[in-house]
């Protein structure tokens, strides 16, 4: 018998349906069980700031670009679109107020002596 999902989320693996011939492969045979803590890479304030205020600001003038100014036909995507562009916004604002500061290298400390 081939793993299950229960003990590739315990043992945290990747799934294999090789031996599994009776029940067959499915999807959640491939899926592979991302571990819990995963940290980000650092990204400088400046540009995750920079980032944040272009999606908003994109964001806001899509819906309003799309709720007012669009003709009938693209008012949903353009809209959509903007919607879209407020999410990354606020993913990036997130980032930006969650994201731990960068501690100082200790490497490059000369030591006086």
């Amino acid at each position: 018998m081939g793993a299950t999902l229960d003990s590739a989320v315990l043992t945290g693996s990747r799934i294999d349906c090789a031996g599994d011939r009776q029940r067959g492969c499915s999807i959640a045979n491939f899926i592979t069980v991302i571990p819990r803590g995963i940290a980000m890479r650092y990204i400088a304030p400046t540009k995750v700031k920079v980032l944040m205020l272009m999606f908003f600001g994109t964001g806001i003038m899509g819906i309003i670009m799309g709720l007012v100014v669009a003709p009938p036909s693209a008012t949903v995507i353009i809209t959509f679109m903007g919607v879209l562009n407020f999410g990354l916004g606020a993913f990036f604002a997130y980032l930006f107020l969650t994201q731990e500061k960068k501690a100082p290298d200790k490497r490059k400390k000369k030591k006086r002596g």
